[in-house]
């Protein structure tokens, strides 16, 4: 019980600790810019100006169709494969071949340059009144907007007690069961000590016991002439035949 109690408050601290670290770089970027916010968190603004940068590298556009609110088109920078670029006005999102605006939600180099093919550098277009740039498909996740209200509530931990069971003696472990270190014992075998009323014995030919058992001679009882006969009888008729000279 007492390591469970243990993470649990060693997590709290450090969630508690983690969310006035955050507030508090919120306030100071606030107090740095005059009271006023940026607009994209610093993660999501280096994100942006690399494929900005990245865009700027000679590549090739060729547009595709312009339908309502969806823009398409293809873009191809040199030693690299043709990516696909959808821009969604209507949602201001942007899909990719490439992948990293729907990994990342910020526009990558191929967007970018297919937005400069469109509307230039510095253009923009305007989508049911609203004027859109290329910054507008950033998530609004990134933006200091969405860190200020995820900061703005206050958070103070509680302390309680963890409710658990406790068990006052540890379970029995056992080891696992051993397989048979011998042989299985096949159906015709029998064990020593029973009931062998069916068995002739091979020895004096009676019944209700083995001649022999595990290769030692088992049967001591005399035998009759007419065994003796028998078994040597039956000797002879399995000795090898000699091969001729």
């Amino acid at each position: 019980k007492g390591d469970v109690v243990s993470l649990i408050r060693d997590f709290r601290r450090w969630m508690q600790a983690t969310w006035f670290d955050r507030k508090k770089e919120l306030d100071t970027t606030r107090a740095q810019g005059g009271g006023v916010l940026p607009r994209f968190a610093p993660k999501a603004m280096k994100w942006m100006l690399d494929s900005i940068a990245r865009a700027s590298a000679p590549h090739q556009v060729i547009p595709g169709s312009a339908s309502g609110a969806v823009l398409s088109g293809e873009v191809v920078f040199p030693s690299r494969p043709t990516r696909m670029v959808k821009f969604d006005l209507a949602a201001r999102t942007v899909w990719c071949g490439c992948a990293w605006p729907q990994r990342c939600l910020v526009p990558c180099k191929h967007s970018v340059g297919l937005w400069w093919r469109m509307f230039g550098q510095a253009g923009s277009t305007t989508y049911d009144g609203v004027s859109l740039t290329i910054e507008s498909f950033v998530h609004h996740a990134h933006t200091y907007a969405a860190l200020e209200a995820l900061y703005s509530e206050s958070f103070e931990a509680e302390e309680y007690d963890v409710d658990m069971p406790i068990q006052d003696e540890e379970p029995e472990l056992l080891p696992p069961a051993n397989p048979q270190s011998r042989k299985p014992r096949k159906d015709n075998e029998r064990k020593k000590g029973a009931d062998e009323s069916g068995v002739r014995c091979s020895r004096c030919g009676e019944r209700g016991h083995r001649g022999y058992y595990g290769g030692q001679l088992r049967c001591d009882r005399p035998l009759s002439e007419e065994r003796i006969r028998e078994l040597t009888r039956l000797a002879r008729g399995r000795r090898r035949p000699q091969k001729p000279d």
